[in-house]
């Protein structure tokens, strides 16, 4: 268990830090149907086209992403990302389906597309995306 949830923990640190391209962006004029506002788990995450998410459920079919990973967003613009109990506090920012999130300076960058955000780095075998979905 505490493999998978270091795998996963460096999956993400490695997402992070390929995504970090610095400047975000304002939130200014851009529009969504969907508030950020609530909690956004972990849907779905592929990396070099292999769906690593369902290789840890299989690893650990007791494990619970949605518990594990997931961003939080209030209505100030603040977010909060857990990672197998780890937290980190940022801002950020929504300009139309373009979501940025500002973590210890470091600029992550997602398209949202319905209850759904998806950020991806990288193209093909080194391609990395991850999926949050809206909790209901």
């Amino acid at each position: 268990m505490k493999k998978i949830a270091v795998l996963v923990s460096l999956c993400l640190l490695s997402m992070i830090l390929l995504t970090a391209c610095g400047g975000g962006g304002g939130n200014g004029g851009g529009s969504s149907d969907v508030s950020m506002e609530g909690k956004w788990a972990l849907s779905a995450m592929e990396i070099g086209g292999e769906d690593y998410l369902a290789m840890l459920t299989e690893l650990d079919p007791e494990m619970n992403f949605a518990d594990e990973m997931y961003l939080e967003f209030s209505a100030d613009d603040k977010v909060t990302m857990v990672m197998s109990g780890e937290t980190e506090e940022g801002t950020y920012t929504l300009d139309g389906t373009k979501l940025t999130i500002d973590i210890e300076g470091e600029a992550i960058e997602a398209t949202l597309n319905g209850n759904t955000f998806t950020m991806t780095e990288g193209e093909g075998d080194e391609a990395m995306s991850m999926s949050y979905t809206k909790a209901q």
